[in-house]
């Protein structure tokens, strides 16, 4: 498989980076494009030959089901293998995806074997056979989100003692500091946060400990509800910082530091009025 490329497609820099390094990891004789957007892969798709696309579902300006909907308009794109990335899985979405003929659906936040795994399988249902890559053993990610923090925290500052102390302060009295969010990490950790504070980029709350626990730049998925039960603003991010909440070794809650990557308009109006409600 000398020349094989596939677009990814995502307005979020931080994963597009992190499912390029996967790609390439994975299969280093693939050739990686990348568009931030629906509209700006639409005029790479047009420019160039694209024989798998891994795409957001959200997005400004162009959806990933919009997209899909126009790539299978296209007579040289009906077969195309089409990977759907998102972090909405209700039904009516995944029914959604599956009539505008997507060919697998990842979920996030996802780690590096769930990723191999729908790629091999969008190809295998087209008919395509990644016999080059598979061949020469591809190497899986034994830890959780896409690879070790050693390998990735240079692209990123380190927090300052004095940051990391005054994210472990008590938060004040407010209606957030009552309020409970759900938070998804790839890994498969999933932890209802009491939360200490929550604004347009990052969210910093406190958890259980358990048996296992986030690592540092994992991705992670928090989960604005609107307050109908029905509208939620599930906000993507990556773990920037972990610390105990108690000054014990062996402490029983952790305080949790998101950053957010995502730049989707709808969902920061979303987050937004959360905040607000809260305040």
């Amino acid at each position: 498989m000398s020349s094989f490329n596939v677009l990814i497609i995502d307005d979020a820099s931080l994963i597009r980076d992190l499912v390029k390094k996967s790609v390439r990891t994975q299969f280093p004789n693939w050739t990686v494009f990348e568009a931030v957007n629906g509209k700006k892969a639409q005029s790479l798709l047009k420019q160039q030959v694209m024989d798998l696309v891994l795409c957001d579902w959200e997005m400004p300006e162009m959806s990933g089901t919009e997209l899909l909907s126009w790539v299978r308009e296209q007579e040289h794109y009906k077969n195309l293998p089409f990977v759907m990335v998102t972090s909405r899985g209700d039904r009516d979405h995944v029914v959604q995806a599956v009539q505008a003929g997507v060919s697998e659906y990842l979920m996030k936040p996802f780690n590096n074997e769930q990723l191999l795994t729908k790629i091999v399988k969008a190809l295998s249902k087209h008919g395509v056979k990644p016999s080059a890559a598979l061949a020469a053993k591809p190497r899986l990610s034994t830890g959780s989100g896409f690879g070790s923090a050693d390998t990735l925290t240079s692209a990123f500052a380190k927090p300052t003692t004095n940051q990391a102390s005054e994210d472990s302060r008590p938060a004040p009295p407010t209606a957030l500091s009552k309020t409970t969010i759900p938070v998804r990490f790839a890994s498969g950790v999933a932890a209802q946060c009491g939360a200490k504070k929550l604004n347009l980029n990052e969210f910093v709350g406190i958890m259980e400990r358990g048996d296992k626990l986030p690592q540092l730049l994992e991705q992670a998925v928090v989960d604005i509800d609107g307050g109908n039960g029905k509208d939620v603003a599930r906000i993507n991010g990556y773990v920037h910082t972990l610390s105990a909440a108690e000054s014990s070794m062996d402490s029983a809650r952790i305080n949790v530091l998101i950053r957010f990557v995502d730049q989707d308009p709808v969902k920061m109006e979303q987050l937004t009025y959360f905040i607000a409600s809260k305040t």
